[in-house]
């Protein structure tokens, strides 16, 4: 009976209790979870346990069931790859948080630190010279007025010395 097998890959007699084979279950997973265990077949060995488990808990589904039943190679396969994707995906996941957080204590010393003091300062500074610049462009020049307060009657030749050919 397919049952019989379900008891030998949990190491117990037929007629164990509920409570035995709770007991063995959680002694076997601790012993072949695959994260404690680095042997390349302990999580087939993790996935065949479980599915004792699970059926020697439901009566009912182990006289519907054969151990064939228990999930193929490509299966363990396929779950193994889905477990390690959202092994990924939370790896990727906490990655964005942190840079997330870093990226929010930068804006926040730059908003309240020396260095927005800094800034400050000297937007403060060009603001100013472009304000000077345009009142320079806008507002009259004032032109003084020449005052001639004296002259001399000998002639300076110094601007037309010129050669003639």
């Amino acid at each position: 009976m397919a049952g019989n097998r379900y008891y030998d890959i949990l190491g117990l007699p037929q007629n164990a209790t509920e409570k035995e084979i709770r007991k063995r279950y959680k002694e076997l997973a601790k012993k072949f979870h695959p994260d404690r265990n680095p042997s390349p077949d302990a999580d087939k060995m993790f996935i065949a346990i479980n599915h004792a488990y699970q059926q020697l808990l439901s009566p009912s589904s182990v006289k519907s069931t054969t151990f064939s039943n228990a999930p193929t190679e490509e299966e363990l396969r396929a779950k193994q790859e889905e477990i390690y994707r959202e092994k990924a995906r939370k790896f990727t996941r906490n990655k964005l948080k942190q840079e997330h957080e870093a990226q929010l204590l930068f804006y926040k010393k730059l908003r309240n630190g020396k260095l927005w003091l800094a800034f400050k300062g000297v937007t403060f500074l060009c603001f100013f010279v472009v304000v000077l610049m345009v009142a320079d462009v806008f507002l009259p020049s004032i032109k003084e007025q020449e005052l001639v307060t004296g002259y001399s009657k000998q002639v300076s030749t110094a601007h037309l010395k010129t050669k003639f050919v």
